[in-house]
């Protein structure tokens, strides 16, 4: 609750580890008036659709370290929003895919200018996250 007061409108992404936090995370977000900024995301499929079930308004994302068809399917079958890849494992077919059926798509851990200019080129519509948003501010501009 303080971190989501203390950033008001700035988009803020949740990472749901392990299981048991749907309920919790729930109880947590009751309270918060501005959730179109809030995206939850998770590696754990089950977790996720409950916490996708509990709040249908907030967007939910699924990770996966290797397979998008996998992803696109897992979303689909769970009415979640989008994909967070792998950046090595992004591929054309996936990203159309993605695209055509309204899922959004972020990609995983980029820290190179040069290797998140060439995804940007190739795929103008994902999200990128780094560890070092100082290299990549660039892309913004």
């Amino acid at each position: 609750k303080e971190l989501v007061k203390v950033v008001e409108n700035v988009p803020l992404i949740i990472e749901g580890k392990d299981s048991g936090w749907a309920k919790y995370l729930k109880q947590e977000l009751d309270h918060i008036i501005q959730t179109a900024l809030i995206r939850v995301i998770s590696i754990n499929q089950n977790e996720l659709a409950k916490f996708k079930k509990l709040c249908p308004d907030i967007d939910c994302s699924y990770i996966t370290h290797h397979s998008p068809k996998k992803a696109i399917k897992v979303s689909l079958e769970n009415n979640f929003n989008g994909i967070v890849i792998f950046a090595p494992f992004l591929n054309p077919f996936a990203y159309k895919k993605a695209q055509k059926l309204g899922l959004g798509i972020n990609i995983f851990t980029l820290n190179s200018l040069l290797i998140a200019k060439f995804y940007n080129h190739f795929y103008p519509k994902i999200e990128i996250t780094t560890n070092r948003p100082d290299k990549l501010q660039i892309l913004n501009s």
